[in-house]
């Protein structure tokens, strides 16, 4: 199949479809380029051609998906606007859409700030096919994302195909060596074979195109020589244990091209095995990803992008919330008490009834500082154990729970990104326990070392299939892998269906 770079726009607006085919087939190769060459450091690409198709309701872009799916043309990415009267909403049309087409890609865009979060979690959960583009875009950004997503999808499908091209190479190599040669030259990977001894005997001409070196002068330990200095005692120790140990193994690499450049590589090895049953070596792949890799950058610049804009929003919101209604809520106490000081004649039943006024307005002053809190913790001014200790404390008394906390050797000159980075995590940590493990208890252990901050949430609750977790977790789990990423963190999370749920999340100290 030729590089798929078909788009579904779906929007009841003409105009929308007008802007877009606008941007991305007219003239956004200079906005876009800016936007590459700051992320990625280097010259843009090339600009491509997109064949976009257009759809007026949600119904109307599902039948589309289907023809093309059964057309043998299917879509790459899908960009949905998230309100179409009279027919169905942006969510429920992506929804069928992925229904309908398991590969396919999708943006959701929007002006509107009640697509959020937990409704994509409660709809789709963790899933790297969906992005959100808020209105108005820029249109470099707006191209970037296009040209990530259809890249994503032309990926994955050659890392399909290219897996299907090793598997059935190497059951043909078992029936004949020529046939597999055959093969093997026009897969569309690199394919290399070992012997016993871990001299390489075979690579096939898609190696060679791509290192520019003749065939002997690749066989045997040959071959690393094109392998980057900094990655190839790496290789040489993985190759070397594989060997020993006889089992297939996969690792990255960066890889000397014939033009001088080096190229990220994922490369696989699989055990062959002779008729009789008896070890013969490897065969292997090596693909090219560094456009998967740039395009993943992309993907995780654009998700820390909505993870800031989003605690923005939560700032001014909070401060909104503290600085305008908290102190008016504070002036109408002080003019009840004011009443009530010059109004000492008043009948009893009124007195109490200004008395209970006031005691309503002091109640919901403290709940609107507790949701300030929560939104934006101004707290964590006071180190990350005290504000992570203050947030159990709430949890208890709020949802009636019992949390163990504990923390031992915490920094307080933490950076505030690492803080607020452990906090979230930690306020999602006691969400999922609250909405998902069906217990009202959890511990919390926050650990500090002298080089590293482990944070651990752990639940005895019903647990969940960890396997299945994109498809169950919730969009919970993946914001806190990207929160994690920004900060150059680890996340492992350990479940058993019956037996609880543990989170821990690593974070080096710098």
């Amino acid at each position: 199949m030729p590089h798929n770079r078909r788009v579904l726009i779906v929007d009841d607006q003409r105009a929308i479809h007008d802007d877009f085919r606008k941007l991305l087939e007219a003239a956004p190769a200079s906005a876009a380029a800016a936007l590459e060459k700051t992320i990625l450091g280097e010259s843009p690409l090339v600009p491509v051609d997109y064949e976009i198709e257009s759809a007026y309701q949600g119904e109307a872009g599902l039948e589309a998906v289907r023809h093309a799916r059964a057309s043998g043309r299917p879509f790459a990415l899908a960009i949905v606007d998230a309100r179409m009267p009279p027919g169905w909403d942006g969510l429920l049309t992506v929804e069928k859409i992925f229904e309908a087409d398991a590969e396919i890609q999708g943006v959701i865009c929007t002006a509107y700030s009640d697509t959020r979060w937990h409704e994509l979690q409660r709809r789709f959960g963790v899933s790297d096919r969906l992005i959100i583009l808020k209105k108005p875009f820029d249109p470099a950004e707006a191209c970037q994302l296009v040209g990530a997503m259809t890249e994503k999808w032309n990926l994955a499908l050659k890392n399909r195909q290219a897996m299907q091209a090793l598997l059935a190479a190497q059951e043909t190599a078992r029936e004949s060596e020529e046939r597999f040669r055959l093969i093997a030259n026009t897969a569309p990977v690199m394919i290399w074979m070992s012997d016993v001894d871990q001299q390489w005997t075979f690579v096939n001409q898609r190696w060679l195109n791509f290192t520019g070196r003749a065939f002997e002068a690749t066989l045997g330990h040959q071959w690393m020589d094109n392998v980057h200095p900094d990655d190839i005692e790496r290789v040489r120790e993985t190759y070397t244990k594989a060997f020993e140990r006889r089992e297939s193994f996969q690792t990255e690499y960066q890889l000397l091209r014939h033009d001088g450049e080096f190229r990220c590589i994922a490369g696989v090895g699989v055990t062959r095995f002779d008729p009789d049953g008896s070890f013969a070596g490897f065969i292997g792949s090596a693909l090219d990803i560094t456009e998967r890799k740039r395009a993943e950058e992309v993907l995780s610049t654009l998700s820390q992008r909505l993870i800031d804009a989003q605690e923005s929003e939560r700032t001014r919101l909070a401060r909104e919330l503290h600085d305008d209604i908290n102190q008016r809520l504070g002036l109408l106490v002080w003019h009840l008490d004011h009443l009530a000081k010059e109004s000492a004649a008043l009948p009893v039943h009124l007195t109490e009834q200004i008395e209970c006024v006031r005691e309503e307005i002091v109640a919901l002053g403290q709940d609107v500082q507790a949701l300030s809190h929560r939104l934006h913790p101004a707290r964590l001014v006071l180190g990350l154990e005290v504000s992570a200790a203050a947030l159990c404390r709430e949890v208890i008394h709020q949802q009636d729970m019992e949390i163990n906390f504990q923390a031992e050797a915490i920094p307080t000159s933490l950076s505030p990104r690492l803080s607020l980075c452990l906090y979230r995590i930690l306020q999602e940590g006691l969400q999922n326990v609250i909405k998902h493990s069906g217990v009202r208890r959890a511990d919390v252990s926050l650990c500090g070392g002298v080089d590293q901050i482990e944070l651990i949430v752990r639940d005895g609750g019903k647990g969940f299939d960890v396997e299945h977790a994109p498809l169950k977790a919730g969009l919970g789990l993946k914001s806190m892998q990207e929160r994690l990423k920004a900060v150059d963190g680890q996340m492992s999370v350990v479940s058993t269906p019956g037996l609880g749920t543990t989170i821990r999340a690593l974070v080096p100290l710098r």
